[in-house]
């Protein structure tokens, strides 16, 4: 599942005194989860303690933070630093099939045991400091990548910004991709409460990219007062007349052909336009190379073809509306059939209203996880917008009917399949051939 799937150690003593056991994957995992009793706890101090114990060190990190398009920017901006010949090592979070794939390695996901020495390494700097699931698992990332000596390292912030424990680490580059209403009862009601917190990755005189055109006055603020050098979407970088542009190292304007692939423009801008702060030109054909039909597990990844089949990880009303732009041009005017759920703390009315003039029909199921919403409260979302629906004991189930039902209609009609992280994970996971 999302947040448990592999091995895990414990030392086990055996009758004949033979020396202590390794310790697997799994079992560290299901250990570190137990070890703390909330699954997050803002601030820094705990993790900032045990990263000075263990004194890892980077060439250069760019750090990602937003609401939306974090993942599918690294994952761009990564392709774009390994076709120039650069190692390069990526924690995101959470997962979709396995644990692994949080922590890459010249674009393959880390081996357990790497990510076994690590967290005994931050097992030993701990000693008596708690370390909720997230901090040990980001001190773990951070030990495992530090151990590769890469040339460049891509971090993802895994929940706000100034207080995740990924922003101990110090950027030579920050990203904050799109601010929008998601986790507010951590991270404010509104933009500008919630854009404070995103500007706490930025350092002093440091690069930064801001990948939409409008920025909340508290990310300017924090700009202006630690004198950033932040290049903003459609003043730097960003879409004129259908054609991209981004900014070199002189600050002169580079005209670029758009790559052929179904990720949001906004996010290949702002990989693109990393790269040039980073350090590397750019041009047309290394773009082409690198992007076109680009695929990110997870985003608006088509799993299937007849009929259509496409699963996103979309969970709030921002990711929502950019998923329906892309459907209405894939779907082009054939009926969509959605499968969805939703953990608890999200905006349901607000994550299905964009949809709803797509959607024939929503299949809705909960999620096999503590933190899902009730099928109740998706329910009656539903009903408020008067939206058709039809309740299932699991997701496979909905999704079973979902391309029965696409296969049926007169034109083989679209499923979509989105809402978070477990709706991909549990389909995956009962349908083998997709992983």
């Amino acid at each position: 599942m999302i947040y448990l799937h592999q091995v895990i150690v414990v030392m086990i003593n055996t009758s004949d005194h033979q020396s202590l056991k390794p310790l697997s994957l799994l079992e560290w995992l299901e250990k570190i989860e137990a070890s703390h009793p909330s699954e997050i706890e803002m601030g820094l101090e705990r993790t900032l303690t045990v990263y000075s114990r263990m004194r890892s060190r980077f060439s250069k990190v760019v750090m990602v933070a937003g609401t939306n398009g974090k993942g599918s920017t690294i994952a761009m901006l990564e392709r774009l630093l390994l076709n120039a010949g650069q190692t390069v090592g990526v924690y995101t979070s959470p997962h979709i099939n396995q644990y692994n794939e949080r922590i890459r390695i010249n674009g393959k996901n880390a081996e357990d045991q790497k990510i076994v020495r690590s967290f005994e390494r931050v097992e030993a700097a701990r000693k008596e400091i708690p370390l909720t699931y997230f901090e040990f698992g980001t001190l773990g990332a951070l030990s495992c990548l530090e151990r590769e000596n890469l040339d460049i390292v891509l971090l993802e912030v895994g929940l706000g910004g100034r207080l995740d424990a990924v922003n101990i680490v110090d950027p030579d580059l920050a990203i904050i991709t799109s601010i929008d209403i998601d986790h507010t009862d951590w991270l404010g009601s509104d933009r500008e409460s919630i854009g404070f917190e995103k500007a706490g990755i930025l350092r002093p005189e440091i690069p930064a990219i801001y990948g939409e055109g409008n920025p909340p006055e508290s990310i300017c603020q924090q700009v202006l007062a630690q004198k950033v050098k932040m290049l903003y979407c459609q003043q730097h970088f960003g879409q004129a007349s259908g054609a991209g542009f981004i900014s070199d190292k002189d600050g002169n304007k580079k005209n670029i052909q758009m790559p052929d692939c179904l990720l949001p423009e906004n996010n290949m801008l702002m990989a693109l336009q990393a790269m040039e702060c980073l350090g590397f030109s750019l041009n047309n054909k290394i773009i082409s190379e690198a992007l076109d039909g680009f695929v990110v597990e997870g985003r608006l990844e088509v799993v299937s073809d007849a009929p259509i089949v496409i699963l996103d990880v979309g969970h709030n009303p921002h990711a929502s509306r950019f998923l329906a732009h892309r459907l209405k041009d894939i779907a082009k005017g054939r009926s969509v059939y959605a499968v969805f759920s939703a953990l608890a703390d999200k905006d349901v009315a607000g994550i299905i209203s964009p949809l709803s003039p797509l959607v024939k029909t929503w299949h809705i199921a909960p999620l096999n996880c503590s933190r899902a919403k009730n099928i109740s409260d998706i329910s009656h979302a539903l009903d408020e917008q008067n939206l058709e629906f039809t309740e299932h004991s699991s997701l496979s189930s909905a999704y079973d009917e979902a391309v029965f039902e696409a296969s049926e209609s007169e034109e083989a009609g679209v499923v979509i399949c989105f809402g978070s992280f477990h709706v991909v994970s549990e389909i995956k996971e009962s349908n083998k051939w997709m992983v």
